[in-house]
């Protein structure tokens, strides 16, 4: 085994085991990534929340993807992008009440400041904001596995990951620790 250097979460050595993950001798978890200087993404909503995202490359003209909309824990609609160019779909869930959730949406969409693209200003819309959620839910699902990032400048649309040839580099790696000191204007997205 190689020592590597102390651990942050219980100044323990850190050791490399037979597969090449660091761990802590004292706790035997993970080494945890050293990004005290990088930013860490925050969701654009506190209360909606997109989860089973699935994500088919192929729509009619741009990917298509399925997910279920949660508003604070509870599943009110099932969502379908069907990569046209059109608004994503709205299928209310049965158990709940229709009225109110697209005013709900809108009011979530209406707190987020303007974002500005290609030299226009725009006002969120809830398809605006459906779709930034279900690129929240497709950068945390390749968290959970791969080094994530958003590039400086970047939405969470542009996420991109680590790569060593044509490679990505999974979180645990010995690489992530490096990288990240020396890239700090990244914003670094973790697994919820």
């Amino acid at each position: 085994m190689l020592v590597q250097e102390l651990s942050p979460c219980c100044s323990a050595f850190v050791s490399i085991d037979e597969v090449g993950t660091p761990y802590c001798k004292k706790c035997y978890e993970p080494a945890p990534l050293n990004s005290s200087e990088v930013k860490e993404y925050k969701s654009i909503s506190e209360s909606f929340e997109i989860r089973n995202f699935k994500s088919l490359k192929r729509g009619h003209d741009f990917p298509m993807w399925t997910a279920d909309l949660f508003e604070d824990g509870k599943k009110v609609a099932y969502l379908t992008d069907r990569g046209d160019g059109g608004e994503v779909r709205v299928e209310m869930a049965e158990a709940l009440p229709k009225s109110g959730l697209y005013r709900r949406l809108q009011a979530a969409a209406d707190a987020l400041a303007p974002v500005t693209h290609y030299d226009q200003v725009l006002d969120w819309s809830v398809d605006m904001l459906l779709g930034e959620l279900a690129s929240e839910a497709e950068a945390f699902k390749h968290a959970a596995t791969y080094l994530t990032f958003i590039p400086a400048g970047g939405s969470i649309g542009g996420f991109a990951h680590l790569k060593v040839g044509r490679k990505k580099v999974r979180k645990d790696d010995l690489l992530v620790d490096g990288w990240l000191s020396k890239n700090t204007d990244i914003t670094l997205v973790l697994p919820r």
